[in-house]
């Protein structure tokens, strides 16, 4: 177990998925995303109390069609047609941003998924554009969202289900420190196990990597500030990617000011 975090994260290329139950640090987790990178811009799709959970970290809008390049919070009526309207925009308007989908199970089932939002998936990264997927139940949700992660934050979970899933897709036997002990002994036991990982406790691990990171946040920090993590890489990554981007970044101010429409086959942000 381990209190320093190594992660490298290439915004733009690399989808990222936060699972957990509630209230042990999911949306904290997204924004000390964020403030890894602040000049990078993001849409916030939150149904749950989108204000209080991200202010300041998107100008809040009551359209999809006010979405345009720049940092966004959308606080509209959070259906599944404007979800598809969400998707559909980002994906023909726009290059290179992140954006947030939070409760990301509420617009799939493990067997559904719309057409809008799987070519996002599949094929946002050749715009330049990532994900940072939040969920409680990350069984349910659909495997092209779950295949598409490059890096996977779980938290602790509630339900033997869930830690099965995590063991079975990502963590080994290791996810059942999710579980606390007296749940966990009913399905796995090891001498080794801690009887209860602190709260906020978390597993990290990239696609690439064989092993495991099981997170031991400073408590008293973790809710005001990011825990340690070796972000060098992944920063010097931005600041070259803002360089590239100034030009563009002036074009698409521009461009804004009379948007196109979502069906135009053409986008916004062009690349030269």
């Amino acid at each position: 177990m381990q209190n320093q975090l190594n992660f490298n994260w290439s915004p733009y290329y690399e989808d990222i998925g936060i699972f957990g139950k509630k209230g042990e640090g999911k949306t904290v987790r997204a924004k000390q995303l964020l403030d890894l990178i602040p000049n990078t811009p993001r849409w916030i799709w939150s149904p749950q109390r989108p204000l209080e959970n991200y202010n300041g970290y998107g100008e809040p809008v009551k359209s999809i069609d006010d979405l345009r390049y720049g940092a966004f919070l959308y606080d509209g009526d959070y259906t599944r047609e404007n979800f598809k309207r969400f998707c559909t925009r980002a994906f023909n308007h726009i290059r290179n941003i992140v954006l947030v989908i939070d409760d990301v199970h509420e617009q799939v089932t493990k067997q559904f998924i719309s057409p809008e939002f799987e070519s996002l998936i599949l094929s946002g990264r050749n715009r330049g554009i990532s994900l940072i997927y939040i969920s409680p139940a990350p069984a349910k949700v659909h495997n092209s969202i779950l295949g598409s992660c490059s890096h996977i934050f779980a938290y602790k979970m509630t339900l033997q289900s869930q830690i099965e899933w995590l063991r079975d897709n990502f963590f080994g036997n290791e996810a059942w420190l999710l579980l606390s002990k007296d749940l966990r002994n009913k399905f796995y036991k090891s001498e080794n196990d801690p009887d209860q990982l602190p709260k906020y406790s978390y597993l990290y691990r990239k696609d690439t990597d064989m092993k495991t990171q099981i997170m031991i946040p400073d408590l008293g920090n973790y809710l005001t500030k990011p825990d340690p993590i070796n972000d060098t890489e992944s920063l010097n990554l931005q600041s070259d990617q803002e360089k590239q981007l100034d030009e563009r970044n002036i074009k698409t101010s521009q461009q804004d000011e009379n948007p196109k429409t979502e069906n135009s086959e053409n986008t916004s942000i062009t690349e030269n």
